[in-house]
């Protein structure tokens, strides 16, 4: 066993050298200069090394949509106006690129279902088109109602704000929605993976504000598998590299700064290796937070995509796309091969504090769930000997589930005194009309 005794300071020590010819030492130069190569492989850097196509392997899927915060810096009327304006302007460019490649077709995605509702609600006579784009595949839904704080609102409250969704499914005949989309907020209590995927989710999408939380400091893989308490999975796409650069503007950012995707986006995926072994990435979010300008975004979004696309030396792929379509190339890739890890725990909260700014309306709203609840289980008692109660009452039942999960939605603040004001007069507003019909 070799002696830890250090040599005499300015003495010479000599290692004995192997009994090795110059062939055999060749070998194992070869040798371990195969091995070495093989580890690169295996992690994904040999592809990249130098040259105008090093990045042309890759994908980029570029996700439109817009923060749907309800009435941030907004009135309620003009923030249902900008919903059903931007909501016109992405079925407008879908119409006006049909006739581009697949991968230049415009796509958005609906972060909130409040967004459709307000579209219709001012284009009733395009209903059919949106369900038509919506099974295209070009037209995605995320199943939140609102921008919820979802660790602010009980389990009941935040599987209430999927309801909406889930009525479009059935009324319309839409394929299932199993992917949701998450943005700003940042939070992710342990209990939404048993909520969301119990409610037939499988992934969730969690671009955030790196804002009044700790969650820049954030080292977890960007997918993963999170098991929640009682073993249930839900795949999570929490990019705090992505979120850290550009919070939920992502795709803007990079069509902005091309140059940036493939000197700092691409090398950091590759230099993952098998944490992350797709050569695919996810630029969640265009437009930002939702104003009277937002629709008149669109087109250039989706001519800086074909732009780009188009340009030499090639640049990853761009792809205008929906949510689904980045998480089918996770699911490909993990049924190849095994690589997502599994996480548990509670990445935490933080903007749930919000509504304690105005404590008394977060109060009236945890007591008017209680009595919705307790109305609703008197209801269908009362049904057993009058079944025509649960069709008499549904337009009410339904209304009060809207206030319910509004009242959840992020934007308890403003982004100033007078829209403070106007968010704190729809809460209570909301708080009325949910006792109301509870009441009736």
């Amino acid at each position: 066993m070799p002696s830890s005794t250090r040599a005499p300071e300015g003495s010479t020590v000599h290692l004995a050298e192997p009994m090795t010819s110059d062939v055999t030492r060749e070998w194992m130069a070869a040798g371990l200069s195969v091995l070495v190569l093989m580890w690169w492989a295996s992690l994904g850097l040999l592809a990249h090394e130098s040259g105008p196509d090093r990045w042309s392997d890759w994908t980029v899927f570029i996700l439109n949509d817009t923060c749907p915060d309800y009435t941030w810096g907004n009135s309620e009327a003009q923030t249902r106006d900008n919903f059903a304006e931007l909501v016109r302007s992405q079925l407008d460019e879908m119409a006006r690129t049909d006739a581009q490649p697949e991968h230049n077709r415009h796509r958005y995605n609906a972060a909130a279902t409040v967004e459709v509702q307000c579209f219709l609600e001012k284009y009733p006579q395009r209903h059919a088109e949106l369900v038509r784009r919506i099974r295209q595949g070009r037209f995605y839904v995320s199943p939140f109602l609102c921008n919820t704080l979802w660790g602010w609102q009980s389990a009941e409250g935040l599987l209430r704000s999927l309801y909406p969704a889930r009525r479009l499914e059935r009324d319309w005949g839409l394929p299932k929605i199993e992917v949701a989309h998450h943005i700003e907020c940042p939070s992710l209590p342990w209990g939404t993976a048993p909520l969301l995927s119990g409610a037939g989710l499988r992934w969730v999408n969690v671009p955030f504000l790196d804002y009044d939380c700790t969650f820049g400091r954030l080292t977890n893989p960007p997918v993963f598998v999170l098991e929640g308490p009682d073993g249930s999975r839900l795949g999570v796409i929490l990019d705090a590299f992505a979120s850290r650069k550009a919070n939920y503007v992502q795709g803007a950012h990079l069509l902005d700064r091309p140059q940036e995707l493939t000197n700092a986006w691409l090398p950091h995926y590759s230099r993952l290796g098998q944490v992350y072994p797709v050569r695919a990435v996810l630029a969640s979010g265009t437009h930002g937070d939702t104003h009277p300008h937002s629709a008149k975004l669109t087109g250039s979004f989706v001519h800086k995509i074909i732009a780009l696309n188009a340009s030499s030396p090639p640049l990853p792929r761009l792809v205008n796309a929906i949510l689904p379509q980045f998480c089918t190339v996770i699911d490909q890739a993990q049924a190849q091969r095994p690589f997502l890890p599994t996480l548990r725990g509670d990445f935490g909260h933080s903007w749930e504090l919000w509504p304690v700014s105005l404590a008394r309306l977060a109060a009236e709203a945890r007591e008017n769930e209680r009595r919705f609840l307790a109305a609703e289980t008197l209801l269908s008692v009362a049904s057993l000997s009058q079944p025509r109660l649960v069709e008499w009452t549904r337009a009410d039942r339904q209304q009060a589930e809207w206030y319910w999960a509004m009242l959840a939605d992020h934007a308890w603040n403003g982004s100033d005194d007078a829209n403070r004001r106007e968010n704190a007069r729809l809460r209570r507003v909301w708080n009325q009309e949910f006792a109301r019909l509870t009441s009736r």
